[in-house]
């Protein structure tokens, strides 16, 4: 309800009428307090407006999540460019090697000691290695599009795969 609706509303309780755009202290106080008590929370005006409100604040979260995104997507290249400059393709390739052998070891760890006691340790090597996966993306020259689409045709096989089993 707008202001002026308000007083308009206010003004009729009072008994003043709407051309004279009069106002008074006591009557505004008198007019208030025969208002009739209403769930504010309750009228579809309201909830229309949280509705818009909530989803504006989710694509507002969106959109701040995709400049993060962004943001942190350069940095990792930038890095990682900069790591396989200063130290070579060679010398990162073994470096992969052992990232993925380590995190290879703690999920074995996660078999033998169970997956809670093992859960740092993989989430650990596992950020080493999407580190040198992006690495390795620099050294044989792939781009994300090359990467996915590879993924996306494993995951097919995956999915066929899955399907098969079920029967």
């Amino acid at each position: 309800m707008s202001l002026i609706e308000r007083e308009k509303l206010i003004n009729q309780f009072a008994g003043i009428p709407p051309e004279s755009g009069l106002m008074y202290a006591h009557t505004f106080v008198d007019a208030v307090k025969s208002l009739p008590e209403v769930d504010v929370e309750s009228l579809p005006e309201v909830k229309q407006l949280k509705n818009e409100i909530r989803g504006l604040n989710y694509r507002l979260g969106k959109v701040r999540l995709l400049e993060n995104t962004a943001r942190y997507t350069d940095n990792l290249k930038a890095i990682c460019t900069q790591a396989v400059n200063s130290f070579g393709d060679a010398p990162q390739m073994l470096v992969a090697i052992e990232e993925m052998a380590e995190l290879t070891q703690a999920l074995s760890k996660s078999g033998r000691y169970g997956i809670e006691a093992a859960r740092a340790q993989v989430l650990e090597e596992m950020a080493d290695v999407y580190i040198m996966l992006e690495q390795l993306k620099i050294i044989f020259d792939f781009s994300a599009e090359e990467v996915q689409r590879e993924q996306a045709v494993k995951l097919e096989k995956l999915k066929k795969y899955l399907g098969s089993k079920k029967k």
